[in-house]
């Protein structure tokens, strides 16, 4: 067996755990797969994504420490493939002091802030960053996200029981080639960095080099701490 071949299999092995946990492939995972080797830009939306929601007057959002761990082993899981880090960015449509700290705690690459428009983002992010749609990974859970689902390669939707008639239209349309099972406050993200890396094909070596391979995952948060995180305001 050659070890693509072998590499899949564990891929798709690893898939069928989450479609019986709920988890909902509207492209097969197979094909998923295969558009996941070309993924190095991962576009995270914040509300409803890293969080419920909710606001109020004294605060704006909020994150769970299990869904920053997400992010960091698909980083990991990544570097450990290419040996080199993925582009990471969050779109957020408000100017949000507690994306900017949580991003730039996690040397995350860049935060797009107010941008209601997110096609306006995209084309900043594209044109900054030389990456093409190809290459995109995006993360959503509502319908201001709609054009980070048209102008990406790999979809992940975000499950909220309360939008039957919007997940039946993203779903009916193509518009995203996974649904979560896991709804926030439930670590929707750590699904999605699980499944990915499980995609990959290659969990249980990222899992076991964080703590067996010290030499190697002291090159990778070197260089992960090395990242600035830059910070775009939209101004009207």
């Amino acid at each position: 067996m050659s070890k693509s071949i072998f590499i899949q299999d564990i891929a798709l092995k690893a898939a069928k755990v989450f479609e019986e946990n709920g988890g909902q492939f509207i492209t097969p995972s197979k094909v998923l797969f295969n558009k996941l080797q070309n993924i190095h830009c991962f576009i995270f939306d914040w509300d409803g994504v890293f969080n419920d929601g909710r606001k109020s007057v004294e605060t704006s959002s909020n994150f769970a420490e299990q869904d920053a761990m997400a992010l960091h082993i698909i980083r990991y899981a990544y570097w450990k493939k290419y040996k080199k880090l993925p582009l990471i960015a969050i779109i957020t449509g408000a100017d949000n002091e507690t994306a900017y700290s949580f991003a730039k705690r996690e040397h995350l690459s860049v935060v797009f802030a107010g941008y209601k428009d997110k096609f306006q983002a995209l084309e900043l992010l594209r044109k900054d960053y030389s990456v093409n749609n190809e290459a995109i990974a995006t993360i959503f859970d509502d319908i201001i996200d709609y054009p980070l689902a048209i102008e990406s390669s790999v979809r992940f939707l975000v499950k909220r029981s309360a939008s039957p008639l919007f997940m039946n239209y993203f779903k009916e349309h193509k518009l995203c080639d996974y649904i979560t099972y896991c709804e926030q406050p439930n670590y929707p993200i750590r699904e999605i960095a699980e499944l990915t890396i499980g995609l990959w094909g290659n969990f249980d070596d990222m899992l076991i080099s964080r703590f067996k391979e010290k030499e190697t995952y002291a090159k990778f948060w070197d260089l992960r701490q090395s990242v600035e995180t830059k910070i775009f305001k939209f101004e009207n």
